[in-house]
């Protein structure tokens, strides 16, 4: 993390202060709950709060993106993990609750009064199965939409098997 830090800092030209504070609330973020007990009976959840405090135009939105962004990876290859469980519960649950509805229609139309208390119980007995089934939420309905990237006129590509960012190759040509 260290070097993805420094690099960014580099890249963007900006105290490496406020990469690390990015990078420490994205940590945050991934490491789940922690509870610290002080004593026996006495435990606390902990919390971090950080702030980036610059001026406007001091590029915080260009040093935010790369310290999140593999946040945002691992989400939606945890979501596109999941999506077939998901689809796979919501058919369950609706074809269970089809099965139910389509017994109580039957139930609704006999005449015999037996036949349709029978009828009625398998039908609560469907709809108690059919609510019994847990569907998992699901936070973004269609394509995983991804904050979008800053503007920036200086943008650099991400460098395979290096920490870090370098400028792109037309960025370099461009300065010389």
């Amino acid at each position: 993390m260290g070097e993805q830090v420094a690099a960014v800092a580099e890249f963007t030209q900006t105290p490496p202060d406020m990469a690390a504070t990015m990078a420490l609330a994205a940590l945050s973020t991934a490491g789940g709950r922690v509870h610290v007990q002080i004593r026996d009976g006495w435990v606390e959840q902990t919390n971090l709060f950080l702030v980036v405090a610059m001026p406007p135009a001091s590029r915080k939105s260009d040093v935010f993106a790369p310290m999140t962004r593999p946040i945002y990876d691992i989400e939606a290859a945890m979501q596109e993990e999941s999506r077939p469980a998901f689809i796979e519960a919501v058919v369950a649950k609706e074809a269970a609750e089809a099965l139910a509805e389509s017994i109580m229609t039957k139930a609704r139309k006999t005449d015999d009064g037996l036949a349709s208390n029978s009828l009625v119980a398998e039908a609560v007995g469907l709809r108690m199965e059919a609510d019994a089934i847990v569907v998992p939420p699901r936070h973004h309905r269609g394509p995983l939409q991804l904050p979008p990237q800053p503007r920036s006129s200086y943008r650099g590509t991400r460098v395979s098997g290096r920490a870090g960012f370098c400028p792109s190759p037309r960025q370099l040509a461009l300065a010389d």
